[in-house]
């Protein structure tokens, strides 16, 4: 298996939720390596997404044109661009806890969300 192969396997495996140690039994290669493999391939203009192999794009997964101007490419177009960061943002839920109740609640792409609904803002309002 080709080095280029192993480090896109490498990747997948880590994006899929396999631990460092099942990877490096599944591929045959140290815990440290694959750490470092994907350590390496997170940092390079991807913070805090999931690593993707160079030359796909973030959202739909289609082959991206290298060529030219485009070798850093992230996104097939506008479009794909734009999804991409609506749904990060959106669909990402954040554990809150509300300020008036004291419930646990979930707020989706809000993780300064104070209140777990209207009338617990409402009687936050009215005590000040």
């Amino acid at each position: 298996m080709a080095k280029s192969e192993q480090k896109d396997l490498i990747i997948a495996y880590r994006n899929q939720g396999l631990s460092y140690n099942d990877i490096a039994k599944r591929l045959g290669v140290t815990a440290e390596y694959a750490r470092t493999v994907f350590s390496r391939a997170s940092r390079v203009g991807r913070k805090n997404d999931q690593v993707r192999p160079n030359g796909f794009c973030k959202n739909c997964g289609n082959p991206l044109d290298m060529t030219g101007d485009h070798r850093n490419r992230l996104f097939c177009d506008d479009k794909c661009r734009s999804e991409f960061h609506n749904q990060k943002v959106l669909h990402t839920p954040y554990i809150c806890i509300c300020e008036q109740c004291g419930h646990e609640f979930v707020a989706y792409g809000n993780p300064a969300k104070r209140f777990c609904s209207r009338e617990c803002q409402t009687l936050a309002g009215s005590k000040g």
